[in-house]
């Protein structure tokens, strides 16, 4: 019985995490007081709890990172995942679902009915059922800027050699390297050339959400000098919805006159 219910979750976790790396993912809520190493102690099923390492030898641990990527190892063998939390519910995706009870993640692993049972390296003492609190480290604030985005920048107005543009929009896809120091380093680009590079300083406090807010420091984006506080970005909600992104809106001044205005709009992507 221990043996076809070991086999029951390689099967079923490593079909679903290898699905989950394909095609890429909008990022959903994380709890940054989430974050973590998290061992699992047991396993549930058909109402019988037994310790995992009958079924693990070596255990099973899942990494949890503020950003809302993970990876999952049993037995030493890795995969990443990605996970999310949002009202109460805990979800890897593709993997399953469960919740945050006294302290313990539950996870329940599709169409199997098994539970693993997980519990946090140091103990869990955040909220179970709040996202994201009011208050949040300013490590979380930095982690959910950094990673890849992806979405869209369009000529909002433009005059003089730029007329023809106004209006059309394209794809533009984006690099985030957020440190720990509060900057970060931004790369854009479009499926035919590189739009620009800029350095941000975040402010973990300011803003209206636990996102906090950034501002440019130098660079240069679309062929012109970005100066320090052209670009001011400040991301609005609370971090935890697909939708959650990043707009900058700026202006481009060419010789003679010629102007530019543009807009970018960002989502999360998870490749």
């Amino acid at each position: 019985m221990k043996k076809t219910i070991t086999l029951i979750i390689i099967l079923a976790l490593t079909a679903a995490l290898w699905a989950c790396g394909g095609e890429g993912v909008k990022l959903g809520s994380a709890n940054p007081y989430l974050a973590g190493t998290w061992n699992a102690t047991k396993v549930i099923a058909t109402h019988v709890e037994t310790d995992v390492r009958e079924h693990f030898a070596r255990g099973a641990t899942l990494e949890l990172q503020a950003n809302g990527r993970g990876e999952l190892t049993m037995d030493g063998s890795s995969q990443s995942a990605k996970w999310s939390f949002r009202g109460g519910v805990f979800r890897i995706i593709d993997v399953g679902v469960g919740e945050l009870a006294s302290g313990q993640l539950r996870l329940e692993i599709s169409e199997t009915g098994i539970i693993l049972v997980f519990e946090r390296e140091g103990g869990y003492t955040g909220p179970e059922e709040t996202p994201i609190p009011t208050a949040v480290p300013e490590s979380w604030a930095f982690a959910w800027w950094a990673g890849q985005w992806r979405g869209s920048w369009s000529v909002v107005q433009a005059t003089g050699a730029y007329a023809e543009s106004a209006g059309k929009s394209w794809d533009c896809y984006a690099d985030i390297d957020a440190r720990k120091n509060g900057t970060a380093t931004v790369r854009l680009w479009d499926d035919e050339t590189e739009l620009g590079k800029v350095e941000l300083e975040i402010d973990a406090k300011g803003g209206v959400g636990p996102m906090g807010a950034a501002a440019s420091l130098s660079g240069n984006a679309f062929f012109a000098p970005v100066a320090a506080g052209t670009w001011t970005i400040t991301p609005e909600g609370d971090g935890t919805l697909e939708e959650d992104g990043i707009v900058i809106e700026s202006r481009v001044e060419g010789e003679g006159g010629d102007s530019l205005s543009y807009r970018i709009v960002l989502s999360r992507y998870i490749p």
